[in-house]
């Protein structure tokens, strides 16, 4: 769990390591992650004074059944489109925007820009499904299903970007998805004119997704984007949460810890958080399980008889040996041979007790269904680990609170 309004770098005890292309950097005194966290800021606080704006949900109400249940800000993944990437679902999330001028001054929350700013949130993260179907007509209608699989399917790292594209006023990516169909005519002309706002510089956004809250991939992250003028994309920055005592809001309650055993025969006490970096201008962006899968069978949690409830099979007998442990992973996931060796590990956790959701939610992936087809995207295409991860991560540490 997350410390309420308190910067996460405060917390750091003992130490925290980097790997950078398989380098060790040790950053093991307080000052040093200080150092780290202002640069690459992957840490999700309820410290919010830095983000003049914020849309940030309540945590479940207890006993909540449903993820839905007490949420406010939720992004519209529900879709109807033949051999979808997933089932239809609404995923609850998390924003924090800064917008500042060349000279560091915050503009986000000024007077003149803030409506612009909180409309634009508006357009692109709070789209409504049914009503793009239905503004999709005329010369757009035969782009339909291709946009509408497109923006329920957006990463994060892609939401935060556009909104980037709109504020600087420099378009890179589809603009039906920068725009919504509202804005096009009946030849699908783009008919709606966004100048963006000149005075910006830099655009920060952070966006958290709460394990308790997201069924299908169950671990807290933290997503750091920043976005410079001309559109220099700063390398993002992720905080994944290794799951400990979530209590999962939905119909069959899992209570999650995955922590392993260190130093004796307890679970380890605290959050265990992964952090990495992607590259620089790099506008394809890693999907988080591809790191987080491997750790949470490999590393932390292991083989264990049922993952709804709290337990790991995979001990140590201190938290360097976690590292030490965590290190060789990560630098097998850095070449292809490598790779293929954490496949053949991973093959046997494709198994309804750790991915049922995948078959509660109808996943769908190129013609693979559920349980089947999340395995297959994971392991056997070249979306997943079949692809390699060394041009994806530029570095991937952990640290504990």
């Amino acid at each position: 769990m997350f410390l309420r309004g308190v910067p996460v770098w405060c917390c750091v005890l003992a130490w925290i390591f980097m790997l950078v292309k398989g380098r060790r950097l040790d950053y093991s005194t307080e000052k040093q992650a200080q150092v780290f966290f202002r640069n690459h800021g992957a840490a999700w606080s309820s410290s919010l004074s830095p983000y003049p704006l914020s849309w940030v949900n309540s945590e479940p109400p207890n006993g909540a059944t449903s993820p839905l249940a007490g949420a406010v800000y939720l992004y519209d993944r529900q879709q109807d489109v033949p051999n979808a990437f997933s089932g239809s679902r609404w995923t609850p999330m998390d924003l924090l925007i800064s917008v500042k001028s060349k000279n560091g001054t915050e503009i986000a929350g000024d007077i003149r820009y803030k409506r612009y700013f909180t409309n634009l949130f508006e357009d692109l993260y709070q789209w409504n499904h049914t009503t793009w179907e239905k503004q999709l007509k005329g010369g757009c209608s035969g782009r339909a299903n291709e946009t509408l699989y497109n923006k329920a399917n957006m990463f994060w790292e892609w939401l935060a970007q556009t909104y980037a594209e709109r504020v600087f006023n420099h378009h890179i990516s589809d603009p039906l998805l920068l725009f919504g169909p509202a804005c096009f005519n009946e030849s699908c002309e783009l008919v709606c004119n966004d100048p963006g706002i000149a005075e910006a510089y830099s655009v920060t956004i952070v966006t958290r997704i709460d394990c308790a809250r997201d069924l299908l991939n169950m671990a807290s992250r933290t997503i750091h984007m920043s976005i410079e003028r001309p559109f220099n994309i700063l390398p993002p920055a992720y905080d994944v949460v290794i799951p400990h005592e979530v209590q999962m809001a939905s119909k069959r309650r899992e209570l999650l810890d995955e922590n392993p055993l260190v130093g004796g025969p307890m679970q380890y006490p605290r959050d265990i958080h992964v952090v990495a970096r992607s590259s620089m201008n790099r506008t394809m962006y890693p999907d988080y399980s591809l790191f987080f899968i491997p750790l949470r069978h490999l590393v932390f949690q292991g083989s264990v008889v049922d993952p709804t409830r709290p337990g790991s099979n995979l001990s140590y007998s201190s938290l360097r040996d976690v590292q030490r442990r965590l290190d060789d992973v990560v630098g097998l996931l850095m070449s292809k041979d490598g790779c293929d060796q954490i496949i053949r590990q991973l093959d046997p956790f494709f198994v309804p007790r750790y991915y049922y959701m995948y078959d509660d939610f109808r996943f769908s992936y190129k013609g693979h269904e559920g349980i089947a087809g999340y395995k297959y995207y994971i392991l056997n295409s070249t979306d997943g680990l079949i692809g390699g991860m060394n041009t994806t991560l530029n570095d991937l540490g952990m640290y504990t609170l």
